[in-house]
């Protein structure tokens, strides 16, 4: 049985040789070194269709009231009913301006100042922004930055979420962000508290699929390449 030959090997067999259907390195080589410079040149350019947040400035335009509980460890900062308020924003972030956030989430942190506690936290929050569009917040990791506790008399304290920060409809990758939130009671009374996002880097970006294949092509043809001219060499010496 015999099988039409495909397109690339039917190609092969037209390039430049040096004796009959040998392939010609040096044309190989140097085509080889074209590949992987265009493939350099796509991972080194940006991609177009990504929005990039390099800094931003998002907080709570008012206080809420979270439910904080201190009997337990450890400690816990709930808004699972989820928390919604008015937004103000800036830099790279201030089209959200006066858009609506939203906090809703179960945050678990120690009472020990400096302790960072590991925790998934999808979405923790949310905020419009301003084109029709959500910017969603998750966490990966809680610390505590301050913390001081006086019972029947006043409890203060703040907390770091390190996470991402992520807008899919306007093609922003995950984005390295710091939601701080504050928390204070006076006297026994209920919980104020104020959120603040910061962005403070980018993920490193990710080649696409085709600039891959491009720079494994690349690879290819000097590998080939530099085979026949190894043969070449042997046969000139023979």
């Amino acid at each position: 049985m015999q099988f039409q030959a495909t397109w690339p090997a039917r190609w092969l067999t037209k390039l430049p040789s040096q004796t009959g259907r040998r392939i010609n390195g040096e044309f190989m080589l140097k085509l080889g070194f074209a590949a992987l410079v265009a493939s350099s040149a796509l991972i080194a350019a940006p991609a177009t269709a990504v929005t990039t947040v390099t800094s931003g400035r998002v907080n709570s335009a008012f206080l809420f009231s979270p439910v904080i509980s201190l009997g337990t460890n450890p400690a816990t900062y709930s808004a699972m009913n989820g928390t919604t308020f008015q937004v103000g924003a800036t830099d790279d972030l201030a089209s959200a301006q006066g858009r609506t956030g939203t906090l809703d989430g179960l945050i678990n942190f120690s009472q020990t100042v400096g302790t960072i506690i590991t925790q998934t936290l999808d979405n923790l929050f949310v905020f419009g922004d301003g084109q029709g569009g959500f910017y969603y917040f998750s966490g990966t990791s809680v610390q505590t930055r301050t913390f001081a506790s006086t019972p029947g008399v006043t409890t203060s304290g703040s907390i770091n979420v390190f996470g991402s920060l992520l807008n899919t409809s306007r093609g922003v990758s995950a984005t390295g962000s710091t939601l701080t939130i504050s928390f204070n009671s006076t006297g026994g009374s209920s919980y104020s508290s104020s959120a603040t996002l910061l962005v403070d880097g980018n993920t490193p970006a990710v080649p696409e699929p085709t600039t891959w294949a491009m720079m494994l092509v690349g690879f290819g043809m000097v590998a080939v390449a530099a085979r026949y001219r190894r043969r070449s060499v042997k046969v000139s010496l023979a």
